[in-house]
């Protein structure tokens, strides 16, 4: 029998990850101020040092053992990071957060629960009993509380991301945590069915200012069911923004070389990306971006100069905290440090 460790914390309404009454605006100032900023000061000036393998395909015993979020899959010339306006931590630029406890952390709320308070870039073991190696993500620990795995992340930058890839691409995941990435739907897979997880969608607009939107519960179906998105209970953010989600309500992901959407084409062809398309008339942040990124919801376009999605466990919305930090009976070692 697995031995688990549980942590349990007991916060009020102003605990750190308790979501307080807020106003839209009010939410907005504490968006703005946070994940934006951090996400282009943080990023470091390093470029890949891996040669990408152009001829091999990821398999999913690759993915288990030997995740590669990091390796870009496709593109020739890795993209150049944006340059940082400021570096606030010197030391963490260019290398993950340490884990500070003896734990495994599944996400980046676990990283909060034993003390991490600064956003950036950390390891997570999201594959249950797998003993593989860590992933790295962009943990947004500020924004509403804190505790987001930010599982996808477009910004402008001197060389932007190809975003244009196969099933396999996307299953494993690409690029890098401290640009554009996307984290990967076998990930987000076994992770959104270990735990409850609510989505956030952050957006930086090119007219100036900035709009989110969130919901209770999102989950990503195994890869036998098409990587099918489920999505409930929307909990706050604009009108437009709330739309773009919820397109993603119970359609298959769509790559351009495995076509399950509506239309009858291949949208992932016509827009340049991959989604869990309704139609490719809306929602499709994996689109070029050229300058800005163009999201058409609830019929309004706009330009976007910066997105995130990201995901935290549903618990961390009510004022009673209870986070499954560690499986300890699946013979694995202690985590990196």
């Amino acid at each position: 029998m697995w031995a688990t460790l549980y942590a349990t914390v007991i916060l009020g309404t102003t605990g750190v990850l308790a979501e307080s009454p807020k106003t839209e605006s009010a939410s907005k100032d504490q968006a703005a101020s946070s994940w934006g900023s951090a996400l282009v000061e943080n990023t470091p000036t390093q470029e890949f040092t891996s040669t990408p393998n152009l001829t091999t395909e990821p398999t999913y015993s690759t993915i288990i053992s030997d995740h590669r979020v990091l390796e870009p899959l496709l593109t020739p010339q890795p993209p150049t990071p944006l340059q940082p306006t400021s570096t606030p931590e010197p030391s963490t630029s260019t290398s993950p957060h340490p884990i500070v406890s003896s734990v495994r952390p599944v996400d980046c709320a676990d990283h909060m629960l034993v003390g991490a308070r600064v956003s950036g870039v950390y390891k997570i073991y999201p594959f249950t009993c797998s003993c593989g190696k860590p992933v790295l993500v962009w943990c947004d620990m500020e924004t509403d509380g804190g505790g987001w795995t930010v599982f996808l992340s477009r910004q402008q930058q001197n060389v932007q991301l190809d975003f244009n890839r196969t099933w396999d691409h996307y299953k494993a995941g690409f690029g890098s945590p401290y640009s554009e990435y996307y984290l990967g739907n076998e990930v987000l897979h076994q992770m959104t069915y270990s735990r409850a997880y609510a989505i956030r969608l952050d957006v930086g607009l090119a007219s100036g200012g900035y709009d989110f939107a969130t919901y209770k519960k999102f989950k990503v179906n195994s890869e036998d069911k098409g990587y099918s998105a489920s999505l409930k209970g929307f909990l706050a953010g604009g009108t437009s923004t709330r739309s773009c989600l919820c397109y993603m309500r119970g359609r298959y992901f769509t790559t351009l070389d495995e076509d399950h959407d509506s239309y009858e084409g291949n949208c992932a062809s016509v827009r340049g990306g991959a989604w869990w398309y309704n139609n490719c008339k809306q929602f499709n942040p994996t689109s070029i971006f050229n300058t800005t990124l163009k999201l058409t919801c609830n019929g309004l376009s706009r330009a976007v100069t910066q997105l995130q999605l990201k995901i935290r466990p549903s618990i961390c919305d009510s004022s009673h905290k209870t986070i499954h930090l560690t499986d300890t009976g699946c013979g694995c070692a202690a985590p990196e440090h």
